[in-house]
């Protein structure tokens, strides 16, 4: 993923994902190191896709995430949920 990550991009990402999912492609890993800009509706499409991958017995890695999109997921509580842990902040 690259760019930004907010209200006005998120619904293309979830089509991206969605038509992944409907395929059985979720991928087991996400690179978000190119994240440039995030908001709160970037954790509420990891958070979805993640439920996803854990329906169906998985778990994504979210990879690299950058300060702004970690202080958003610590913020909210969903850094557990990503799988993030204080080791992993950048």
């Amino acid at each position: 993923m690259s760019g930004a990550l907010t209200l006005a991009t998120v619904p293309g990402w979830l089509e991206r994902f969605e038509a992944a999912r409907k395929r059985g492609e979720l991928p087991e890993a996400v690179d978000l190191s190119r994240v440039d800009r995030a908001d709160t509706s970037a954790i509420a499409l990891l958070l979805e896709v993640e439920s996803w991958a854990r329906a169906a017995g998985r778990s994504i890695c979210w990879a690299s995430p950058p300060p702004g999109l970690r202080v958003l997921a610590d913020l909210t509580r969903a850094s557990e949920l990503l799988n993030w842990t204080q080791k992993d902040a950048v």
